[in-house]
């Protein structure tokens, strides 16, 4: 009950700091275009680059969107549309409820500095961001990435679905790194060099160090 109520906290807080925005098409860069990128994402549209540049997949996707919301489909992301994103009514999304909270979760989290055996948003390590993401969601993880590892249903790469697991090896053999699988080959993490933030599993960084993943939700 704790761990819900500083999540709850802490996510009105970063709220309160990255108001809602709207208003954007083809043509358009910046941090707007690069959370409509994400929230796309986390309802399980293929995006396939999160670059904050407003290009022809982008404009693909939010039609798509807008068709499968009843909305009218101009490819353009107006204040109807941005908050018919946030909304996640059923029929704009087939991501499990459960799931999309820890996607919320984490990414509103997104550039929190990373911090050896950081545990909170003031900073987190890898295994302290997950172990704090999916306690905010009722899932109470051991500490450690190893021991993370080993908490769940291990999965075959091609098995991973958005709210799974994944694991690296970094710094030391085995599971010493990871992150949230969040769909279209992407996962979000805490990285020592970047803090918290979002990357490509085909990555030739992370492809050479993937050494497994697990499910603990569902």
């Amino acid at each position: 009950m704790l761990v819900g109520f500083a999540c709850i906290i802490c996510i009105l807080t970063i709220l309160a700091a990255n108001p809602c925005s709207a208003d954007c098409g083809f043509g358009d860069r910046g941090p707007e275009v690069y959370r409509v990128q994400v929230e796309l994402l986390k309802q399980g549209f293929p995006v396939r680059v999160l670059d904050g540049k407003y290009g022809p997949e982008t404009e693909k996707l939010v039609r798509e969107f807008q068709r499968r919301c009843g909305l009218t489909e101009t490819g353009y992301v107006d204040k109807v549309t941005y908050y018919s994103l946030l909304s996640r009514e059923d029929l704009c999304t087939e991501v499990n409820r459960r799931v999309l909270r820890l996607l919320d979760i984490a990414t509103l989290m997104l550039s929190v500095k990373y911090a050896w055996g950081g545990e909170n948003s003031r900073g987190f390590d890898c295994s302290g961001f997950t172990e704090y993401c999916y306690g905010c969601v009722g899932v109470d993880l051991p500490r450690t990435a190893d021991l993370q590892y080993e908490f769940g249903r291990p999965l075959r790469r091609n098995e991973l679905e958005p709210g799974d697991m994944v694991f690296f090896s970094t710094y030391e053999p085995g599971a010493s790194h990871c992150g949230i699988y969040m769909g279209s080959g992407k996962f979000i993490h805490a990285g020592s060099s970047t803090g918290v933030t979002i990357a490509d599993l085909g990555n030739v960084y992370w492809r050479k160090r993937y050494y497994g993943a697990c499910r603990v939700l569902g």
